[in-house]
């Protein structure tokens, strides 16, 4: 895309031309993320932070006129939302616990301590990541983001994960409820 078609684009969706932005996104939604990988160093975080970046142009480019360069805008959110994201990744990383730290930790519930025995076995029969995972997510109340840059995954990478130990944790409770029946 020229810079004059960038500037037509950019004028034409804050004139509430949507399909503008989608020019915009299809022209430079690479450069963006290539923008952000450099930054981060790992393709899932910066597939994930470029999306945030898409969204605050979406709300920037209203505000802009189009006399600025497009590339000069995108970037500067690229990087500032890159900074931000290993600023955060990092101030979890010395905040939370770690795996092998949490997975140690007996579950107890306020509200139904008569099933935190059963729990516990439960947790008993996961991988100590895998332990931790649930705890943090569960007891915690971590969010995906939160726990992704904790962990320095992407929130895709730890959705699959909860997703995976979820089943595995439904398998052994329906393992768990019938040895106990017997």
């Amino acid at each position: 895309m020229t810079e004059i078609e960038t500037k037509e684009a950019m004028t034409a969706y804050k004139n509430g031309d949507t399909e503008a932005f989608t020019r915009l996104f299809e022209a430079y939604r690479n450069t963006v993320q290539n923008w952000c990988l450099r930054e981060l160093q790992n393709l899932e975080d910066a597939e994930d932070v470029s999306q945030n970046v898409w969204l605050d142009l979406a709300k920037y480019l209203l505000q802009f006129e189009p006399s600025i360069h497009f590339k000069n805008i995108a970037y500067r959110v690229a990087r500032n939302r890159s900074l931000d994201f290993i600023r955060n990744r990092d101030a979890r990383a010395e905040i939370l616990m770690s795996p092998e730290e949490l997975s140690n930790l007996p579950i107890e519930s306020q509200d139904r301590p008569d099933i935190d025995y059963e729990v516990n076995d439960m947790l008993k029969l996961l991988n100590s990541e895998d332990k931790a995972l649930v705890i943090a997510k569960v007891y915690y109340g971590l969010s995906d983001e939160e726990l992704a840059v904790n962990l320095g995954q992407s929130e895709s990478t730890i959705r699959r994960q909860i997703n995976r130990v979820f089943e595995r944790l439904q398998v052994i409770h329906k393992e768990y409820e019938v040895n106990c029946s017997i």
